[in-house]
């Protein structure tokens, strides 16, 4: 969490609940990370990946294509997963995705590839 900056996409960071949550949030409606989250029910080995900067992102489909829909993206390979959920107001994601697929990539450790 410390490697993603204090600004995310122009939004200023905002205190998340309970403090000392592994997770940081931006703006209002919140643009929010968390660390060490479960893989959602509906995710399987046949489920979508998109691969950015090297790490793979489990977005639903119905949510992908819908470019108003709030987005809950999961990270597939890495140890502990981490969860971006990007509010539809804040559409597109990309240098949120961008920024923290790059801290992913130097403090994660990867376990598999997008397939």
């Amino acid at each position: 969490m410390s490697l993603l900056p204090d600004e995310m996409e122009g939004l200023d960071e905002v205190e998340v609940t309970p403090p000392g949550a592994p997770a940081r949030a931006w703006g209002s409606p919140a643009v929010v990370v968390t660390c060490g989250v479960t893989m959602p029910a509906d995710f399987n080995e046949a489920s979508p990946c998109e691969e950015i900067n090297g790490v793979g992102w489990f977005v639903r489909p119905d949510e992908f294509g819908d470019n108003e829909a709030d987005l809950d993206m999961t990270t597939i390979g890495f140890s502990p997963a981490v969860r971006l959920q990007v509010p539809g107001e804040h559409r597109p994601p990309a240098g949120a995705l961008v920024t923290v697929s790059d801290a992913i990539k130097v403090s994660l450790e990867q376990t598999s590839t997008c397939a």
